[in-house]
């Protein structure tokens, strides 16, 4: 963000791929933000099964998961929908029950922000047999 002369405080839109601490630190730099998650992820992400509440720091003793700390800021989505004009999501459950891609619209057509839904290329070009082979832990 400092390369395009941008601080955390002058964020006002955050959308949320999913919820692993991974994708979850330092959210409350982004003090003007309002934040966007599926309501299945939100919903999953405070009980989750317990081989994935590593993932999610939920219920781990002294630990906050880090995205409880702009949980009255969140806006809980319901599928497929368009945030402002030019950026939409996508609901796309695999690698986490309420994953969600965000597609941004561009002067070169739509590009995809996939999180970790496709975490490697090799994922995307395939290995020859397929197209594209998508990731997913579920």
């Amino acid at each position: 963000m400092g390369k395009f002369g941008l601080s955390p405080q002058e964020i006002d839109l955050v959308i949320f791929t999913h919820l692993h601490w991974d994708h979850c630190f330092n959210l409350e730099n982004f003090s003007q933000a309002t934040f966007f998650i599926q309501k299945s992820e939100l919903k999953y992400a405070v009980d989750p099964l317990p081989v994935e509440r590593k993932p999610y720091e939920v219920g781990i003793p002294g630990v906050q998961p880090p995205w409880m700390k702009v949980f009255g800021k969140m806006v809980k989505l319901d599928g497929d929908q368009q945030i402002i004009p030019g950026i939409r999501v996508m609901h796309v459950p695999g690698h986490t029950p309420g994953c969600q891609c965000v597609i941004v619209e561009t002067s070169e057509g739509p590009w995809v922000i996939a999180g970790d839904m496709i975490p490697l290329w090799e994922n995307w070009k395939g290995d020859g047999t397929l197209d594209h082979i998508p990731g997913g832990d579920f």
